[in-house]
């Protein structure tokens, strides 16, 4: 929504978050068994998991200063990739790290700028253990943090907006809330956390979010008179050139099951974990192979990007996962086909096969149109995130797929 507004396509955008509890989504969280017979409590030593939530959130970012009662602006952002599981979090929170240093370079500042962190915090060993890691990488121990999902469980798509309001909030009031039940350190490395709220004033706070296939995002929230004046994006226009170009779609005579397989093992690839991967991801992994047989990017991990869009998410895991929910067997769900109900699984499991720890965003769509991608991964080299970007369109359904992903780079 800020790049939106950065980039003269809105004066004015809703962001909207929302997300509800249901069988769907308690079966695969089971499935893991992650979720905390009690309220949860993050990076807690007696932590035992998450617990759900549900709810909505909406956020007005403007142009306009008229319109706006707060005067924090969002000052910074960044996203980034583990390229490590689509489910378990990076082990040594690099991922995370990339992002929030991303988005404090943009914001311009340092760690002694910042007041207060808002952190993912579910409560579970992986995630909590992940973020500590990504503090002390980005030297952010000292900084009071704080996660909120005590009060409002994990809200899941609900989260990332609904938290920021409540950010938000806390840099109008003076205020850093406390994590209620946090009692003792449970992590590697020890964070500045209270279960009491505690008074300040709040210049410039961050905002962290983690979630299945490795993705990471962070923004800086700031009021606007502790804005440095070099926080701001410089854009310049960067000369690029398409390296490649693959495209497979749904006109084979044999099934898609076999279709894919034969396409695989064509590749001479060694990757055994190519066949627990859903369809859709089956499809997108072959066709990123193609597309980079043969090149050698030569760039660092964090420089490569993935876009990818289609029109049914993953609807195609969904009802599988569904069916089994409604069954009520014992075990309830399956996580191996619980993880691939999100579609930015599909550009994880590529992140992960290449190595790139780049902006991942997978976005859905009613109609195919490349040349707005093209513009997508445009902008990203224009603001300096990314030196090469995979992006392109892959949709499957049942028996109908399409892909056709591009790799472009800076000349």
């Amino acid at each position: 929504g800020a790049r939106m507004i950065e980039d003269g396509e809105a004066d004015n955008v809703y962001v909207v978050g929302v997300d509800v509890v249901s069988r769907f989504v308690v079966a695969g969280f089971n499935s893991f068994k992650s979720i905390s017979p009690t309220v949860c409590r993050p990076y807690d030593s007696s932590g035992d998991g998450l617990t759900l939530g549900e709810g909505c959130g909406v956020l007005l970012l403007t142009k306009d200063s008229d319109k706006s009662t707060e005067e924090i602006v969002v000052s910074g952002g960044g996203l980034s990739n583990d390229a490590n599981h689509i489910s378990g979090p990076s082990r040594s929170g690099d991922g995370l790290f990339l992002a929030i240093e991303k988005a404090m370079k943009q914001a311009d500042i340092v760690a002694k700028d910042l007041d207060y962190i808002n952190m993912h915090g579910t409560g579970t060993a992986f995630n909590d253990q992940m973020e500590s890691k990504a503090m002390n990488m980005a030297g952010l121990l000292k900084v009071p943090c704080n996660s909120l999902k005590p009060y409002l469980g994990h809200t899941l798509g609900a989260s990332g907006v609904i938290e920021t309001i409540l950010v938000v909030e806390q840099m109008r009031r003076s205020v850093i809330f406390g994590v209620k039940g946090y009692r003792e350190s449970g992590v590697p490395f020890e964070l500045n956390v209270s279960a009491e709220h505690r008074i300040g004033e709040i210049s410039h706070a961050v905002k962290t979010a983690s979630g299945f296939g490795g993705t990471n995002g962070a923004i800086v929230l700031s009021w606007e008179c502790a804005m440095k004046s070099g926080a701001k994006d410089i854009y310049t226009t960067q000369k690029v050139e398409e390296l490649s170009h693959v495209e497979m779609c749904g006109d084979s005579e044999l099934p898609f099951a076999d279709y894919i397989k034969g396409e695989y093992r064509a590749l001479e690839d060694a990757n055994l974990k190519f066949f627990k991967m859903d369809r859709l991801s089956k499809l997108g992994y072959v066709a990123s192979c193609k597309l980079l047989k043969g090149i050698d990017l030569d760039l660092p991990q964090d420089r490569v990007s993935v876009i990818l869009a289609n029109r049914s998410s993953s609807l195609d895991s969904d009802m599988k996962h569904q069916s089994i929910a409604n069954q009520n067997l014992p075990e309830g769900a399956s996580p191996a086909v619980f993880v691939y109900t999100l579609p930015n699984i599909v550009a994880a499991e590529i992140a992960i096969k290449h190595k790139f720890q780049g902006e991942l965003v997978f976005i859905v769509e009613q109609i195919k149109s490349m040349d707005s991608l093209a513009c997508y991964a445009q902008k990203l080299m224009d603001r300096d995130i990314c030196d090469a970007v995979i992006y392109g369109w892959c949709e499957l359904l049942g028996e109908e797929y399409n892909v056709e992903l591009k790799l472009i780079r800076k000349i």
